[in-house]
């Protein structure tokens, strides 16, 4: 069975909160410690891919990733930040390669997944930041 978890930023105070939270079937966020429950605009919540980097750290969704394998040829090694795609209805790799600025993901645009190589990529990967507490990474 897929473990299902998240982790909670919260943009008030720009860290990460161990509180507990509910989500409503439209996928608000409420406090339970409230009633009736409150909506929690203040928190951002990032799903668990179900997925560990090199080092076994959880990847989760607004983790940024340095993936360096040069044996793969599904994509270039370069840093990414892992992210949801509605569209494909997956966890995705996004962002530039910084370390080539007229490289956008894998040959794609800035804006485009790489779904198909994330099982493949980010046990690869090392964790190297979050796209909140380390934004000077995606610059």
């Amino acid at each position: 069975m897929r473990t299902i978890k998240f982790r909670a930023w919260d943009k008030e105070n720009n860290k990460f909160r161990s509180d507990d939270f509910l989500m409503s079937l439209d996928g608000e966020i409420l406090d339970p410690k409230t009633f009736p429950f409150t909506i929690r605009k203040d928190v951002e919540l990032m799903q668990f891919t179900g997925l560990k980097d090199k080092n076994g750290k959880e990847i989760y969704e607004g983790d940024i990733i340095d993936y360096d394998d040069n044996d793969n040829m599904l994509t270039d090694s370069g840093i990414y930040a892992v992210g949801w795609n509605d569209e494909v209805a997956g966890f995705g790799m996004m962002g530039i390669d910084l370390r080539d600025e007229n490289m956008g993901i894998s040959g794609y645009g800035t804006d485009d997944y790489c779904h198909h190589v994330v099982d493949y990529v980010l046990p690869k990967s090392k964790i190297i930041g979050n796209i909140y507490e380390n934004k000077d990474l995606l610059k």
